[in-house]
């Protein structure tokens, strides 16, 4: 048996070693090279210079880095999910603005930015905030990517939220998660694939042209390729209503506290705060609704109710109807375009 059991340790450890060392070489997502990559891009970012070929890295930590090396504060600073990563400074003409919208983004995201921010005694003048039914919602998509930036979150809740307003994170189960990734054949399959197929993690500066791949401006807003901005509407129309079936999880009280705390926050350092609500799809907005008694048109009212007690300005609404947008303003279920964008920040009600 010992034998047997030596033989297979030769045997695997070769195997073990190459696929430890390739998914550390190559490493497709930037998972163990993610924080010089970010800083490099931050870096050409605040430095004027619009960047190309962007690609699989943490969102949280360049934004962390932006804001680090950023020697002004902004006039207008967009915050939200990726719906909102499109606002650029060309919406706000002769204002310096920063877009630090993370993709999947929720409350604990914006406090977690709002923690840096304030360490870094950065205030805005005004700040956009993308309020989504997942800013609040119980559970959803990168529930726990926030965690990059878990000092920060902990900075703001003890100077400005209660105690019981603070969200738990595992230490032990982030470093596990990472380093876990080193040892599985599917992050080695996603390495083999990214040299088979010769991708590149390498960005492009591209100084003040437009991102032509998927990339970043120099305002932090995000640049989409041709493919992603002029898609097929009626496969767009299908998809929206088969994402709309996966349904969207009810508004969870902890985080409408956190939200409280943010717009205290704000106000206490006399920023003026004002709040997006970003249309849907008509089919996903009207199948969700149907399937869930009304679920956005309910989040709508709370988002309403809590600017009016708190005399925010409001912009848009989750209905593209009452916008009067319609399929075609739309890149996908949840993304519309820039003339939808330019129609929420004139709706002001």
């Amino acid at each position: 048996m010992r034998k047997l059991l030596f033989k297979l340790a030769l045997l695997l450890l070769p195997i073990g070693i190459i696929v430890i060392t390739t998914n550390y070489m190559v490493d497709p997502a930037n998972i163990f090279s993610g924080e010089k990559y970010v800083n490099d891009i931050a870096t050409l970012m605040v430095a004027g210079n619009n960047v190309d070929n962007v690609t699989n890295y943490d969102e949280r930590l360049l934004q962390q880095k932006y804001l680090e090396k950023q020697k002004l504060p902004a006039d207008v600073l967009v915050m939200g999910s990726s719906r909102i990563m499109e606002i650029s400074r060309g919406y706000f003409p002769g204002r310096e603005v920063f877009n630090i919208g993370v993709s999947h983004g929720n409350i604990n995201d914006m406090i977690a930015l709002a923690g840096l921010m304030d360490s870094l005694k950065i205030y805005p003048k005004e700040v956009w905030l993308n309020t989504d039914p997942a800013l609040i919602a119980r559970s959803g998509q990168g529930d726990d990517e926030w965690q990059t930036l878990r000092e920060y979150h902990s900075h703001f809740i003890s100077r400005y939220c209660t105690k019981n307003s603070i969200t738990p994170f595992n230490e032990f189960a982030l470093a596990f998660k990472k380093y876990y990734t080193l040892f599985t054949f599917d992050y080695f399959g996603k390495s083999i694939e990214f040299v088979w197929k010769k991708k590149s993690k390498k960005f492009i500066n591209i100084g003040k042209a437009v991102p032509q791949i998927y990339g970043r401006f120099s305002d932090g807003s995000i640049g989409y390729p041709d493919s992603y901005k002029f898609p097929d509407t009626n496969l767009i129309h299908h998809n929206a209503r088969e994402f709309a079936k996966k349904g969207m999880t009810e508004t969870e009280e902890g985080k409408l506290t956190l939200l409280n705390c943010l717009i205290q926050y704000f106000r206490q350092h006399q920023v003026k705060v004002n709040f997006l609500l970003m249309p849907f799809h008509p089919e996903y907005y009207s199948t969700v609704n149907n399937r869930q008694n009304n679920l956005l048109q309910k989040a709508e009212n709370v988002f309403r109710q809590i600017a009016k007690q708190n005399q925010i300005d409001i912009f848009g609404s989750f209905s593209p109807e009452k916008l009067g947008l319609h399929q075609l303003h739309f890149y996908d279920a949840m993304h519309c375009n820039e003339a939808a964008i330019k129609k929420v920040l004139s709706t002001k009600n």
